[in-house]
């Protein structure tokens, strides 16, 4: 799973104020989706290593009870015979020949005893090695989840915490401190405002301003992607430090996706 920049948060705004801010924003959440990424990619191939290490141990665990099993039947069979002491098979030699033939049997037996043994110890070996890289390896995995978590929060965090800056900003002037006053409203279609723009539930290509009369009507412009709508104000509002203007859905969705819940405009009266 990978995350991308909400288009709010990146676009060119029309104060070097609100520019540096929304620059530093974006560089801090590209720094974050990036490393969100790579701890999900580095998961992913630990996960990878974790099944490998299973399959492994699993086929250590068979192994073990092969040695385990060969030598236990080594023991059985040892305790069945009764000539079982090299001393008395040595004895019972017929011959100086047939001595040093028996003693050569028992060299490799005892090899082979040697070698079951081996084969224990080895398959012993091999299991608490792979136990401790796949306890290792679930350690590492435990704490890249953690990570994935806090940058997932953050990254979902982030841009509220910065829109509610912005518009912070925007009602203190520190965005557009020679916007003209309300007061000013000329006739003609000139700007008069600029600031964000919200949209909610009313109908038609209408919207709701705090101090235009009722029936103004009103050019909306995207600053963003230069999308126009012409609307008619018949409320009033937005009542949100920083918003300059609330609009019907349908107006909204002309010079923005509803998704990304504000655009910041200019208005002109026509």
């Amino acid at each position: 799973m990978t995350f991308s920049l909400n288009p709010l948060l990146v676009t060119a705004k029309p104060r070097s104020t609100l520019q540096d801010e929304v620059e530093k924003t974006k560089s801090k959440l590209n720094k974050t989706i990036a490393e969100y990424n790579d701890i999900s990619l580095k998961s992913q191939k630990l996960k990878k290593e974790i099944v490998k290490t299973e399959n492994i141990l699993e086929k250590a665990e068979k192994d073990l009870d092969g040695s385990v099993q060969n030598l236990n039947n080594r023991v059985v069979n040892i305790y069945k015979q009764e000539n079982f002491l090299s001393a008395f098979v040595l004895i019972d030699s017929e011959n100086v020949h047939d001595f040093f033939y028996r003693l050569d049997a028992l060299i490799r037996i005892s090899k082979k005893d040697a070698g079951l043994i081996a084969n224990l110890q080895n398959s012993q070996s091999e299991l608490l090695c792979q136990l401790e890289k796949l306890e290792e390896s679930y350690k590492q995995h435990k704490k890249l989840i953690a990570k994935i978590t806090r940058l997932k929060n953050e990254l979902n965090d982030e841009p509220k915490t910065k829109e509610a800056k912005l518009l912070s900003l925007e009602s203190k002037k520190e965005i557009s401190k020679d916007t003209p006053s309300r007061s000013k409203i000329p006739a003609s279609s000139v700007i008069f405002e600029k600031g964000w723009a919200s949209w909610y539930g009313i109908s038609g290509y209408t919207a709701a301003h705090k101090t235009l009369s009722k029936g103004t009507v009103v050019r909306v412009t995207n600053l963003v992607n230069g999308k126009q709508v012409t609307v008619k104000i018949i409320d009033r509002g937005p009542y949100v430090p920083g918003r300059v203007i609330d609009l019907s859905k349908a107006a909204f969705s002309k010079i923005c996706s509803p998704r990304s819940g504000l655009c910041y405009v200019s208005l002109e009266v026509l």
